[in-house]
């Protein structure tokens, strides 16, 4: 079947004066270009983060039915990636190289797996193949990358998402995918833009730009989580 991604434009831009670039004693515009390929990674993962965290196959942790069936231990522990795991397997989501998942969780979800004797630290497999920016280790056959990019949800916030109710003070949704999970469709590469200078030369204009946008290919290739954490 086909399958049909809608492209925006996207974008940003810093305005510079002259006098600032004069009497500054750093370089202005090149801290200026640093920050804004850091506003447009930030960018680029949290439209990720939102189309692969809208699919509907869910598991709660530690075993939970439910989010209303969460309880402060159903943190995000081996019950959880198993659990995960199984889904794609039993999916027939193909692997990374024919050898991984990926999972993108919090800092306080990978916490919990960090205990586990079974856990492969980064620093033990490093030598043996390319790393992902934030990858911090393995389990199951996953690589598990870190980040803070992912939903951290008060109750509240669980409730509303959900439904039900929710006991643990705060939830956190991480997300395992296989192969041909996501497509991004880009009309336009992003690239560096000068807008030249205005009002008589006195400020400069500099940003990124392109066309793109995301979606999900094949569902059935991703898992989100929701498991209990604290503040």
């Amino acid at each position: 079947a086909e399958i049909t991604i809608t492209v925006t434009e996207n974008g940003n831009a810093i305005q510079i004066s002259e006098l600032l670039m004069r009497t500054s004693l750093m370089n202005v515009l090149g801290d200026a270009s640093i920050q804004l390929a850091h506003n447009l990674a930030k960018v680029l993962d949290t439209q990720f983060r939102d189309v692969v965290i809208a699919t509907t196959n869910v598991v709660y942790g530690n075993g939970a039915a439910s989010s209303t069936a969460m309880a402060t231990t159903s943190v995000f522990n081996t019950v959880t990636v198993k659990d995960a795991v199984e889904i794609l397997a039993m999916n027939n989501a193909p692997k990374f190289e024919g050898e991984y998942y990926v999972c993108i969780a919090t800092p306080k979800q990978l916490r919990h797996m960090r205990d586990d004797p079974n856990w492969i630290s980064v620093n033990q497999y490093n030598g043996r193949k390319q790393l992902y920016k934030g990858e911090v280790g393995m389990y199951e056959s996953c690589i598990f990358i870190e980040t803070t990019q992912m939903p951290h949800l008060t109750s509240a916030e669980v409730v509303a998402k959900y439904g039900g109710s929710f006991t643990p003070a705060y939830g956190d949704e991480a997300v395992f995918f296989g192969e041909n999970a996501y497509a991004w469709a880009v009309a336009l590469e992003v690239e560096m833009r000068d807008d030249g200078v205005v009002q008589m030369g006195r400020f400069r204009t500099i940003g990124w730009y392109g066309i793109w946008g995301m979606g999900i290919i094949e569902e059935d290739n991703i898992v989100r989580t929701l498991t209990a954490t604290t503040a």
